[in-house]
């Protein structure tokens, strides 16, 4: 009894899969004999695809063939039509429907699996209040009244389920932010939606300035875009990109780009119409910014906004290499209020490390240097940990400073050449402190000396102030060595803006050897010093010897009593020769 009803049941289920693949044999078979003569269905199929699209559409011509066991019907000359005003609402060149097999089998009507349309032109416009709108090609956008803005165009775009859209032009108009347009082509678009919800992704170009720029893009977008009610992610790759084309897209149009193509990736967030998190990746070699070219930029950028709208802003530069050479990793973060997002506005900023030497190449055709008072000076050097706020804005009164300071270089055109400075700065608004921290520093001036001076382990303190039209400089208990002697320098320096620099100066000098010293007396305005002490100071050492000048700096050695210098000083173990005519005083 059992092995009989195991029979009839296998029976059954052979019988069942046989008679299954044989309906499925017949339908295909007249599936595909109806193909052929397919355009006598063609009021049957604008019905479907209207219903598929969710407007009425009207078809020129209709074929189709088989690829493999899938069915494709070609469609020309395509049009949607506006069921308002019975006008096509937009129009393709072409498009290919694949359809559902086995729905189409199962319910004996043809069923689109997915249709791909192909030649488009179209504008997608970002208006003042960040709203986002398709309109037809050729429409003035600036016209479009914000009632219209929810447009049969972007619901028709809305309402597709699932459908590819290839060949397609597309002009990019931000009036937002008033942005020069773009004109994306080749583009290609995947839609999936369910009303709600809109999911593309898609590739185009555009052509810049000299070459073509190919995109890659993703948006994932909830609630409807032709208001400020929509928020959503959008992710863009692209390749070959040209920062002078794009860069008032970025708040960057005040700077000077070269026409240098680089590849970024940007993730961004939005709510409610608004940027709200953007983080990027970017690859540039060659990078010419402000006619100084960066040899490679390997990093990543994050901006984000907070629940004031101000921006702050991460960045990890992996790789940095110019012409001075590489940096190491560098992190630095921004912040930026929301309204001023520009490089002339207030910001706040820590950068973990600078080489001056590439700033001051890349401002050196701006005006900030001059704000700073730094046009007539070559800077290099490293900065550490630097930190800043400042307002670009206010002529370079208004900022604040905290850094380490490594090997400064200073040189200005009078002949003046430091190097090797390091410390620790803090300054504000007209007023600073350094503290001096040089293992190795030198020091030069062009007619004063041949060859530059070399300082060992200089350590103290200098500040300054500015009052008025001058500056006052002060440094206390500045100590350092060099190969012959240690020295105590007390200094006080006012310069005036319209005029010379006043010096009062005392320096305290450890024993020393007497031809030792005169290497490091200047050359200019001291010949005569000098000369006397090398031939009427013969041997011995200096014991203890104080410098005292005060007065202008150009009027030294003061011949005609306009400052005070003094050189006082114990001698042992020397001859005097104090006059020719004189005898020579021994020990």
């Amino acid at each position: 009894m059992p092995g009989k009803l195991i029979r009839t049941l296998y029976h059954f289920c052979w019988y069942s899969l046989a008679a299954v693949i044989i309906l499925a044999a017949v339908s295909i078979t007249l599936l595909r004999m109806a193909l052929p003569d397919i355009g006598i269905y063609r009021e049957d199929i604008q019905v479907w695809i209207s219903d598929y699209m969710g407007y009425p559409v009207e078809i020129h011509d209709i074929n189709a063939d088989w690829e493999g066991w899938i069915p494709n019907l070609y469609l020309d000359d395509i049009r949607v039509i506006n069921e308002r005003t019975g006008q096509p609402l937009i129009s393709f060149d072409q498009a290919s429907v694949t359809l559902d097999l086995v729905s189409s089998i199962r319910r004996r009507e043809f069923i689109p699996h997915r249709i791909r349309v192909s030649g488009l032109d179209l504008s997608l416009v970002r208006f003042a209040d960040g709203s986002v709108s398709l309109i037809r090609a050729g429409e003035d956008a600036h016209t479009v009244p914000e009632k219209s803005r929810k447009n049969e165009l972007g619901q028709w775009f809305r309402k597709q389920k699932r459908i590819e859209i290839n060949t397609v032009s597309v002009n990019w108009l931000d009036l937002q932010k008033d942005l020069h347009p773009v004109r994306f082509t080749n583009a290609s678009i995947m839609i999936h939606s369910d009303g709600d919800r809109m999911q593309v992704t898609g590739s185009a170009s555009t052509d810049q300035h000299h070459e073509p720029a190919k995109f890659e893009y993703a948006l994932d977008i909830h609630g409807h875009m032709h208001t400020t009610d929509w928020s959503g992610q959008i992710y863009i790759t692209a390749d070959r990109i040209d920062p002078g084309y794009w860069s008032d897209y970025f708040r960057l149009d005040k700077v000077r780009f070269g026409n240098t193509p680089g590849k970024i990736e940007l993730w961004s967030e939005w709510k409610q119409a608004k940027l709200v998190r953007l983080d990027g990746q970017v690859d540039y070699n060659k990078l010419d910014i402000q006619d100084y070219l960066f040899e490679h930029i390997v990093g990543e950028v994050r901006l984000s906004r907070n629940r004031n709208d101000d921006w702050l802003v991460n960045l990890n530069l992996q790789e940095f290499t110019t012409p001075e050479g590489s940096w190491p990793g560098i992190t630095a973060e921004i912040d930026i209020p929301s309204d001023n997002l520009t490089m002339e506005r207030r910001l706040q900023a820590h950068i973990s490390y600078v080489k001056l030497d590439d700033v001051y190449n890349l401002l050196g055709n701006s005006e900030i240097l001059d704000r700073f008072g730094l046009t007539n000076y070559s800077i290099g050097g490293e900065l550490n940990e630097l930190n800043l706020i400042t307002d670009l804005a206010a002529d370079g009164e208004n900022f604040w400073i905290d850094t380490g300071v490594n090997h400064l270089v200073l040189n200005d055109e009078n002949g003046l050449q430091v190097s090797g400075i390091s410390g620790h700065l803090s300054a504000e608004n007209g007023k600073g402190l350094f503290y001096l921290n040089s293992d190795k520093a030198e020091f030069g001036l062009t007619g004063y000396y041949d060859q530059p001076l070399w300082f060992y382990n200089a350590r103290g303190t200098i500040d300054w102030k500015t009052d008025g039209d001058k500056i006052n400089i002060r440094t206390d208990a500045i100590r350092a060595n060099t190969s012959d002697f240690r020295f105590n320098l007390l200094t006080t320096v006012e310069i005036h803006r319209d005029g010379e620099p006043y010096l009062d100066l005392l320096a305290n000098i450890s024993p020393v050897r007497v031809e030792s010293i005169l290497d490091y007396l200047p050359q200019s305005g001291t010949e005569e010093i000098g000369e006397w002490m090398k031939n009427s100071i013969l041997g011995g050492r200096l014991l203890k010897t104080d410098i005292v000048l005060r007065g202008p700096v150009s009027a030294f050695p003061f011949s005609n009593n306009e400052g005070l210098f003094q050189l006082i000083t114990q001698i042992e173990n020397s001859t005097l020769e104090y006059d020719p005519e004189w005898p020579p005083i021994d020990n």
